[in-house]
């Protein structure tokens, strides 16, 4: 809140100089040694850019402000910067501006960091400056350069100021006491004009030039005005600390100084029906004397009013006593609340007799009078301030006596301690005085002492509900009006499911263009029923996961990310999906085709296996359908709004190139093969869509037009893992106001970081000779949006770790990240969620991470036999987390590639395939192979008695080999899975062909991958994964093997169906036993899958379920992951606590029942967090 301005001076002495300015009570926060200030002072005038003699352009700032901004980004200590400058126009406007874009980065908010943005400016000035937080006035430009010096640790002098104003810094820091390790840079400007007569102070001013390191700067070194506590102790030693510069608190003789005569602090509580008034103070026995005369003084002279309480709100005031004496050989006492001095007896009788509250000219003049004729006291401050409003009121007063004359520096600097002294102690006592109140008298107070905020707050609660439930219609009508409308409305009767009727479907033609080739198509014959009847399996399992996707999306953000080819998986299962792509168009004979190309050093390539990239989705299955979301309104807005003959082929390009702006992510554009004749009006129109209200601001309801846009901007904004509730919009009068700035939309989009999605123009296109890009002289519409790049690997070190630039740009680039300990551990106690495969943490530094640190092994093994009882933070982490010692830090770093990298962490983690006994054995420890078990051999000297073996099935081609491996297998030792095809692909490094991928996957990393992955015993407790379990996988020469069986043999463990069934509606108590005997026996479990529904069933008879579900999962988590799945959406799971995991059934059926795979099963269960 802004204080009323109000000028108090002594009558009679004209050389009291007036002191005024608006209070900033949140500027420096309670812990703030954390924070930097940088104070700009330059031209205000536009014309400094054009005047040569300047040498100064808009460019020059804004890559000073970029320098400073990365410096700031990269600082483990620095968390928040502040921003200092004297107003609007000119210079300060262009460090304001660049700064705000800044303000609002992502990678900033991640880090938990912060820009403030302050202006200091003179009253003369009459418009408040906008694009700040904070404005502080003063009286005059002397004051303005005193405060912005006083809160500043780097003063940066530009062209434009007067040389005035330049040579006051320079006075100021030449002075002995001015603060340590202040410095002024000034722009090569300076030295040609004689603004200062005599040395410059080189020590302390430097010239603005590229040499100068900003990163050599440590916030420690420095102390804004901050108070140290809400305590009235903790204010005088803020005082003393100020007025006793550089001075160590031992060489301090404050009694024989006797700096301070009274902190006299009084507060009064007003209510309905009383008035309670309380004082805490530090006063000498001369100031307790004084007051009593002055107050003998008022009752002989019959002065009826308050003493210490003033009728403004606010009220700050101070003068110069110029007769006052300088006093010696005094102690300052302490006197805590309710142990009233004589002057807090007075005040209470003067309240008690019901006197009414004065003006404050008459309490600080008539004491301030009273003390400069006692020659009593040189400087006098009095702070007065309310809250509340009626009939509730606080009120809070205090008077500072000093016994010295104080500089107006310092006394600008006591004013900000007083403020957050004040502001401090009355959030305490509020909340004190509150408590002692009924709930109704409670809540009433609470509202009046925070009325705008809970109003914005209300507000903004009220704008986020409302934003979901549109998001939401968006959602229900757009899955209506596109796939329910155009794609199942025909399979609305028995005989669409017809063979021919499906063929018709399936193989449509005119319509999408297939870019690989289904079974049917690569063996040139025609479908089959069962390809039909998996053709049918694709488009309902692509609606039921886009149910899935929108459950998720309209009541916030998925934690869990998973990687996903983009080529192998996400192009090629949209590709397969025939009867979606043959009819969301909506129109017949709608020719198409998709391209997916990906930017290189070179120019464009097309995807294919080779060159095939992995980017990470939120929720993995349910991200990918965000993804198809954004390219269906695509292919739909093409074919409604484009006139196009039958014979033409429009072509749909899936661009993934490196974004330059968000270098953690690829950008991704989608655009067609229309030219557009307008192009600029037709963009222009799509992006003010996608920047409008999702409101009617008329009648607020969901607007009628634009609803693709919007649908596409929430896919666009869940793939960054933003909660659509978040989403920024405007009006269209605010943005009416921000096109009269001059800006286009792009840039607006730009400033508020709304990156989500947005329209653009390209002049490329797909040529079909070219099989590739090429550039033309037309205009293309597209959209543009952003997916994340795989994060795999981070290092936390002690401290910062030094790495040249390209260096770490190099690693970076392979998802590879470096964290302070300090800065990760605050990270995760703020509840950041990390989303690597491993994190490394250097030895010697497991003490900052506290309790953490002791959750860190040296390898998987290392982990499995000291297993310590897990902590709740470890949800927010993956299970691999490796303490690795400095010598192996250097050796990861210095890899030559990923590849060597990977081998290095892996062999660590999971050991190396062989070791050399002698020169006759090798030992064999793990091996990959293909229907076969390698069995040791003594005549060629390989011992395979130790060996995990992980053993792959080609599909089941061949039954009787499965049925001799299976008999008697030592399941410790051997693992056992059929793939089909589709699972096959999701092996790591995997390509085309099985037996070739098996001779390459006994070289590490992979053989270590596939090893750990198998050998993870996973307990799953889901009815629906137990009855895919009951189904059959064929073999092709036998009856085919129970996936139940399959399971067995690679460490997923299912109860068995005839001894509980999970499906069953009611549990007894024998049940819930079975089930939780189940769980307690199995050892040494890496994971534990259960579906929250079987936890409400087993403690469906419980007086408090939710208590009793919770109480167990805290018993299961201390010895194991602990991932709870339900089909309702993690919304309906707020209770779980803190260390449980979460992840949606889409992605759990695709690992375990539609692409069954080890590999990915594995994958998926170390992403989920909480």
């Amino acid at each position: 809140m802004k204080t009323q301005e109000k000028n108090v001076s002594l009558a009679g002495y004209d050389h009291t100089k007036t002191e005024t300015m608006e209070t900033v009570t949140n500027v420096f926060t309670e812990k703030d040694n954390h924070s930097y200030t940088i104070c700009f002072l330059g031209g205000r005038d536009e014309s400094i850019f054009r005047k040569r003699k300047y040498n100064i352009s808009k460019r020059d700032i804004e890559l000073l402000v970029k320098k400073i901004y990365e410096v700031f980004k990269k600082s483990s200590e620095i968390k928040i910067l502040k921003i200092i400058t004297s107003g609007t126009g000119g210079i300060s406007e262009v460090v304001v501006k660049k700064f705000e874009k800044y303000s609002d980065k992502r990678d900033l908010r991640e880090k938990g960091k912060e820009i403030q943005l302050i202006a200091v400016i003179t009253t003369e000035e009459k418009k408040t400056p906008i694009g700040y937080d904070y404005v502080i006035r003063t009286d005059n430009v002397t004051e303005q350069m005193e405060a912005m010096m006083n809160l500043s640790n780097l003063f940066i002098g530009l062209p434009g100021s007067t040389s005035t104003n330049i040579a006051t810094v320079v006075e100021t820091i030449s002075k002995k006491d001015s603060k340590e390790n202040f410095i002024v840079l000034l722009h090569s400007y300076w030295y040609s004009v004689p603004f200062w007569k005599g040395e410059l102070p080189v020590e302390k001013v430097k010239t603005l030039n590229k040499a100068f390191l900003f990163n050599q700067i440590s916030p420690r070194q420095y102390s804004s005005a901050t108070s140290k506590t809400a305590s009235l102790e903790g204010l005088k030693e803020d005082i003393l600390d100020c007025l006793y510069i550089n001075v160590p608190k031992k060489e301090r003789n404050i009694e024989y100084d006797v700096p301070i005569l009274a902190i006299d602090f009084n507060y009064v509580i007003e209510e309905e029906k009383e008035v309670k008034i309380f004082s805490i103070s530090y006063e000498t026995e001369s100031y307790i004397n004084t007051s009593l005369e002055y107050f003998n003084y008022l009752n002989d002279s019959k002065y009826k009013e308050n003493t210490h309480f003033a009728r403004e709100e606010e009220v700050y005031a101070v003068t110069i006593l110029p007769n006052g004496k300088h006093r010696r050989l005094e102690h300052l006492h302490y006197y805590p609340e309710k142990t009233h001095t004589s002057v807090s007896e007075y005040r209470l009788e003067r309240l008690k007799n019901g006197s009414q509250l004065s003006g404050k000219d008459k309490i600080f003049e008539k004491f301030a009078k009273f003390l400069d004729k006692k020659q009593y006291g040189q400087t006098l401050l009095w702070r007065c301030k309310s809250f509340g409003a009626g009939l509730n009121k606080l009120r809070f007063s205090i008077f500072i006596l000093f016994n010295q004359q104080l500089p107006e520096t310092k006394i600008n600097v006591i004013k900000l301690h007083v403020e957050n002294f004040i502001s401090q102690f009355s959030s305490s006592k509020t909340a004190e005085v509150i408590g002692e109140k009924n709930n109704k008298i409670e809540e009433s107070n609470r509202e009046l002492l925070n009325i705008n905020k809970k109003l914005e707050e209300s507000k903004k609660n009220v704008e986020e509900q409302a934003r979901k439930a549109a998001y939401a219609q968006v959602f229900i009508r757009n899955l209506s009006h596109n796939i329910i409308s155009h794609v199942l409305v025909h399979l609305q009767k028995g005989e669409d499911f017809s063979f021919n009727k499906l063929k018709s479907h399936i193989q449509k033609p005119n319509t999408y263009q297939g870019s690989f080739q289904l079974p049917w198509e690569e063996k040139q014959r025609g479908i089959t029923p069962i390809e039909q009847q998996e053709q049918l399996a694709v488009f309902f399992r692509y609606i039921s996961n886009r149910c899935f996707y929108l459950n998720e999306a309209v009541y916030g953000i998925t934690n869990t990310v998973a990687e996903k080819r983009v080529y192998g998986e996400l192009f090629k299962q949209l590709d397969e999906n025939r009867i979606l792509l043959n009819y969301i168009s909506g129109i017949d004979n709608f020719k198409y085709q998709i391209h997916f190309i990906k930017e290189t050093e070179e120019g464009y390539e097309i995807f294919d296996e080779k060159n095939d990239i992995s980017i990470m989705l939120p929720g993995g299955t349910i991200g990918q359908q965000a993804f198809y979301n954004i390219i269906e309104n695509i292919i739909r807005n093409t074919a409604k709004h484009n006139v196009i003959g039958m014979q033409d082929c429009v072509h749909f390009v899936v661009k993934f190139s490196n974004s330059k702006s968000l270098k953690k992510y690829y950008e991704v554009e989608i655009f067609d093969s229309i030219v557009q004749t307008n192009s600029r009006r037709l963009k222009s129109k799509l992006n003010n869509m996608l920047l409008k209200s999702a409101f009617n601001m008329n009648n607020n309801q969901l607007r009628s037009y634009g609803l693709g846009q919007l649908e596409m901007k929430a896919a666009g904004a869940f793939l960054q893992q933003e909660d659509i509730a978040k989403i920024g919009e405007f009006s269209e009068k605010t943005l009416k106001e921000y096109k009269k700035t001059g800006k286009n939309v792009v840039e607006i989009f730009q400033e508020h970081n709304l990156t989500f999605l947005h329209a653009f123009t390209t002049n490329q296109v797909y040529d079909e000779a070219l099989q590739n890009l090429r550039e033309t002289e037309n205009r293309y519409l597209g959209y543009r949006f952003y997916v994340r790049k795989p994060e795999k690997y981070a290092f936390v070190f002690k401290e910062d770790y030094f790495l040249e630039e390209k260096n770490k740009k190099s690693l970076e680039s392979y998802g590879i990240s470096f964290l302070a300990a300090e800065g990760f551990k605050k990270s995760i106690e703020e509840g950041q969620v990390y989303s690597y495969e491993f994190i490394f943490l250097q030895e010697g530094a497991q003490d900052k991470l506290g309790e953490l640190g002791e959750c860190f092994y040296k390898t998987h093994n290392d982990k499995q036999t000291n297993r310590k009882e897990r902590i709740e933070i470890l949800s927010l982490l993956p299970e691999r987390l490796m303490l690795i010692e400095k010598d192996f830090v250097k050796k990861l770093i210095d890899s030559k590639d990923i590849e060597d990298f990977e081998k290095k962490v892996w062999e660590r983690w999971e050991g190396k395939e062989d070791e050399e006994i002698d020169e006759n054995t090798t030992k064999v420890n793990q091996n990959i192979c293909q229907d076969i078990i390698r069995e040791t051999d003594i005549e060629n000297g390989f011992d395979y008695d130790e060996c995990r073996q992980v053993v792959f099935f080609n599909h089941l081609n061949n039954y009787r080999t499965w049925e001799r491996l299976t008999e008697g297998v030592n399941t410790s030792l051997v693992t056992i899975e059929p793939l089909s095809s589709a699972a096959q692909r999701k092996l790591p490094g995997f390509k085309n062909d099985l037996e070739e991928y098996v001779e390459e996957a006994r070289k590490s990393p992979i053989c270590q991958k596939l090893v750990e992955a198998y050998f993870n015993k996973v307990i799953v407790i889901d009815e629906r994964i137990q009855r895919a379990a009951e189904s059959i996988y064929p073999a092709k020469d036998g009856q085919g093997v129970k996936e139940a069986e399959i399971f067995n043999y690679i460490n997923v463990l299912i109860p068995k169906k005839e001894e509980i069934d999970l499906a069953k509606e009611h549990f007894s108590n024998d049940d819930k036993n079975a089930i939780i005997a189940y769980i307690d026996n199995i050892k040494k479990a890496e994971f534990l899958v259960i579906h929250y529904g079987i936890l409400e069933r087993i403690y469906n008879n419980d007086t408090n379920r939710t208590e009793a579900i919770n109480k167990q999962l805290n018993k299961w988590v201390k010895v194991t992951r602990v991932i709870v799945t339900s089909g309702r959406g993690r919304q309906t799971l707020e209770h779980l606590p803190l260390s449980v995991n979460y992840l949606n059934i889409s992605s759990l059926l695709y690992a375990f029942v539609e692409n069954r795979n080890k590999y990915s099963i594995n994958y998926i269960l170390n992403q989920s967090r909480r």
